[in-house]
């Protein structure tokens, strides 16, 4: 009822929300002063022509409570792909929330005709998405495999470029709920306790960001995110010796400016030799 609208009763919800996560009560909190101050803006409750829940906090939600898998866990999951009923569509699956970033909804929504294995890239619409904007996404050509394996060889339900890939026991399109069963069965085979989808997201993120495969302008695009600040709470930065691995800015620039120097002060010989340009072989 509109009546419970107000800071008393919504604070006591949001503690109770608490209990499941940080997050889902900071979801809820957000959700409720929304619609308190749609209801202010339409004059049906407000106060003083503001919203009733204007001094209402919302909790803050911790930034490292969220882990990416490790290494060895992203094996251990991978590896119990192959212990369920469908073991090719649990593994293209997998390897498509690992290796795109996926969001559950757009995984279940993912089409035939959204994947270019030629171009090795997938097409997000702006239909599926929660950012409500069409995106491109790379694929590895591991996963593709997986993909065209799964695809032509093992996929039996409704035909057609614009079916989804990924069909529940009964050759029929996923509902959210089916799809999560999916990973929780994977999960309890491969004993990776905070194993989810949207975990499969967080390791991607990390990942792009350890394995240098983008900057964090390309990061935010193939995740569909608007705002940079939201990739810290999915991108997690790796250990100081993980970090050393590669050269500091200047030893990079250094680095390139002196093989560019040693390519342009080198040629070819007519026999293919690769020579210098003062005629001594290279």
């Amino acid at each position: 009822m509109l009546g419970d609208v107000e800071p008393s009763v919504v604070n006591q919800y949001v503690m109770e929300r608490q209990r499941v996560s940080p997050f889902t009560a900071a979801a809820a909190s957000r959700s409720l002063k929304a619609f308190a101050s749609w209801l202010a803006r339409l004059g049906i409750r407000h106060d003083r022509g503001g919203s009733v829940l204007a001094h209402v906090r919302t909790p803050r939600v911790p930034q490292d409570v969220r882990r990416a898998l490790t290494d060895l866990e992203v094996e251990a999951v991978l590896k119990a792909t192959s212990g369920g009923r469908y073991p090719e569509r649990d593994r293209a699956l997998v390897l498509v929330a690992l290796d795109c970033g996926l969001r559950l909804n757009e995984l279940r929504e993912l089409a035939i005709s959204d994947i270019d294995l030629g171009e090795l890239t997938l097409t997000v619409r702006a239909a599926t998405s929660k950012s409500n904007r069409t995106r491109q996404v790379r694929i590895g050509r591991e996963t593709a495999r997986a993909l065209d394996r799964y695809v032509k060889d093992f996929r039996e339900g409704d035909e057609g470029d614009d079916e989804t890939v990924f069909l529940s026991q009964d050759g029929h399109r996923m509902t959210r709920g089916g799809l999560g069963l999916v990973f929780q069965r994977m999960r309890a085979r491969s004993g990776v306790r905070n194993f989810t989808a949207h975990v499969c997201r967080q390791t991607w993120a990390t990942n792009y960001r350890r394995r240098d495969c983008g900057d964090l302008y390309d990061l935010k695009y193939e995740g569909g995110w608007s705002d940079l600040k939201i990739i810290g709470r999915y991108a997690h930065q790796g250990p100081l010796a993980e970090r050393r691995r590669g050269p500091s800015p200047m030893d990079a620039l250094l680095r390139d400016r002196s093989n560019v120097g040693i390519r342009s002060s080198l040629r070819k010989s007519g026999d293919g030799r690769v020579v210098a340009l003062d005629g001594r072989s290279a």
